[in-house]
């Protein structure tokens, strides 16, 4: 079945859950854009950057509303595939990533943030598991810090980040199977973790957002979750400004 609702309303028994972070706790597709405006002489041959000289909110509109998840084939240039832009202009767009000190230091925190530290103050919530993917090995001491900085007080937060070639389901199937809750912003892994993890019975979460907005047209999705009595719940993104 499918609900649209408050999310104080989705999540309300006893809780383990499992939530992503990337576009889920913090946005961080802004820094990226932003990252390559500021080598524009590199990336403009390549992509399309003018988007980032619209106003502030058609800005961020334009990016919560595009329908490709990948930030650099989603700004290809007409004409350009993903396989002729050349690797040393591959390999600096994931450097505005890799190499930024303070990457996420930029990065705007996101709604589910706020709720999820605030359902962690209800007996029902047992524990708040951050599952992120990282391009760095297993760990990002950026990401590190801002879990520490705002989770990190509270015990039952805890943050796991994984190489980008092991799936989450794997993760959850040796270290957390009694999941209630799994919360992330792609269509793909949630329906990964339904279909090969202990998933009946359970709510997923994702944010709404125009690269999963088509797959909530897909019928056999809604029937399997039917079948298997798993609630999912999709939500609008909204910005947490100045939050603490």
């Amino acid at each position: 079945m499918i609900i649209n609702e408050s999310l104080d309303n989705v999540i309300n028994r006893d809780e383990i859950i499992i939530c992503d972070w990337d576009n889920v706790i913090q946005f961080i597709d802004k820094a990226w854009i932003i990252g390559m405006k500021n080598k524009m002489d590199i990336f403009e041959p390549y992509f399309d950057l003018s988007i980032v000289n619209t106003k502030p909110t058609d800005f961020i509109t334009s990016i919560l509303a595009r329908e490709e998840y990948y930030i650099d084939r989603w700004l290809l240039r007409k004409g350009i595939t993903r396989e002729s832009v050349p690797d040393h202009i591959n390999n600096e767009f994931l450097n505005i990533y890799l190499e930024d000190p303070i990457f996420y230091e930029k990065c705007t925190f996101l709604i589910m943030a706020q709720s999820l530290k605030e359902m962690v103050a209800q007996k029902f919530c047992n524990k708040v598991i951050f599952l992120s993917h990282t391009i760095s090995n297993n760990k990002d001491w950026r990401k590190e810090i801002i879990f520490d900085r705002h989770f990190g007080k509270n015990k039952k937060f805890e943050l796991n980040m994984l190489p980008l070639d092991v799936p989450k389901h794997e993760w959850i199937n040796k270290n957390c199977i009694d999941y209630t809750t799994f919360i992330d912003d792609r269509f793909d892994i949630i329906q990964d973790v339904i279909l090969h993890t202990d998933s009946s019975k359970k709510t997923f979460i994702m944010p709404f957002l125009g690269y999963n907005e088509k797959h909530l047209e897909k019928k056999d999705f809604f029937i399997l979750c039917e079948n298997k009595g798993i609630v999912f719940s999709h939500y609008k993104q909204q910005f947490l400004l100045n939050w603490s």
